[in-house]
């Protein structure tokens, strides 16, 4: 059984991104509890922090059956009979309006959208080394560390499967 697992590793802009968020949410947390009604604040603060903990991409990868992205929350599953079209992706494709979701706080992950891609789902940690997923309900652009091996790896146990 032929699989492929690639941990996300954090670029630059993720850590800086993480690092001024935590220390800005920090330096909120400590003056709002110096404040009467601080303590809802601070603990909607840190609640928020944790929400957006849970979506964290922080693998992929593939095994005979279809392609997952490793979340705090659980494994986004992406089954191969689902997917239309596998293809790499120019980075600068994919970030251009981001509708919901982190634009850098503990990776790039959520809703985007983009004038070539349309709307489609994003989940990775470095602004390079992109891959489109298409099903038929939703577009998915995720992060990889060698697109171009990911890509073969999954045409081939895709090709491999009985139908």
């Amino acid at each position: 059984m032929e699989t492929l697992y690639y941990r996300m590793k954090w670029g630059w802009d993720v850590i800086l991104m993480t690092s001024v968020t935590l220390l800005l949410v920090l330096g909120a947390c400590i003056a709002c509890l110096s404040s009467k009604n601080g303590l809802v604040i601070a603990l909607v603060l840190i609640l928020s922090l944790f929400c957006s903990l849970l979506y964290m991409p922080y693998g992929m990868g593939c095994t005979e059956n279809g392609i997952y992205v490793r979340r705090v929350k659980g494994r986004l599953w992406i089954p191969f009979e689902e997917i239309q079209t596998l293809s790499a992706v120019n980075p600068t494709d994919a970030f251009l309006l981001r509708v919901m979701g982190s634009g850098g706080f503990l990776g790039y992950f959520g809703w985007y959208k983009s004038q070539k891609l349309g709307n489609f789902v994003l989940y990775t940690t470095q602004r390079k080394r992109l891959v489109l997923i298409e099903t038929a309900r939703r577009k998915y652009v995720v992060g990889c560390a060698d697109p171009s091996e990911f890509i073969a790896l999954c045409d081939r146990l895709r090709q491999s499967k009985p139908s």
